[in-house]
């Protein structure tokens, strides 16, 4: 699934997941999920919101590694879009939309900053080709 930043100003405040992704990803009522951020794992709390019509992940140590991953320090920036995979029970792993995905998904919207979140992409999306030129032998994701 594809989701997105909630900023504040030029702060970071959450992760929204989208209302129809809560309802086909998550079980309903669980309490806590676990979340992978690159080599972190962290145990997030939903708030009773969440299930109704705040779909937001609100978390100071999501929201730390957000915003040094998207590091923009300026007033309203527009959401960063990210990738959210199952992985097991109750736990997904979260990392940077590829840039051809996230253009895409950018000009598709016609305006950034309304950016709707985006549902039906793949879950494992296809490998960024780099050129050789650029000398590199492999990129991790």
């Amino acid at each position: 699934m594809v989701v997105r930043t909630q900023n504040k100003g030029s702060h970071v405040t959450g992760l929204n997941v989208g209302a129809n992704n809560v309802q086909r990803y998550f079980p309903k009522g669980i309490l806590t999920i676990e979340l992978q951020l690159g080599h972190l794992r962290i145990r997030c709390g939903l708030e009773p919101e969440f299930w109704q019509d705040w779909p937001d992940i609100h978390d100071s140590r999501l929201c730390d590694w957000l915003e040094f991953k998207y590091p923009y320090g300026k007033p309203n920036r527009p959401p960063a879009l990210l990738t959210m995979m199952v992985s097991e029970n109750n736990s997904f792993r979260v990392e940077p939309m590829p840039l051809e995905v996230h253009t895409r998904a950018t000009h598709a919207s016609g305006d950034y900053r309304q950016l709707d979140i985006i549902e039906g992409l793949p879950a494992q999306l296809p490998p960024v080709l780099i050129p050789p030129s650029l000398g590199l032998r492999a990129v991790l994701l």
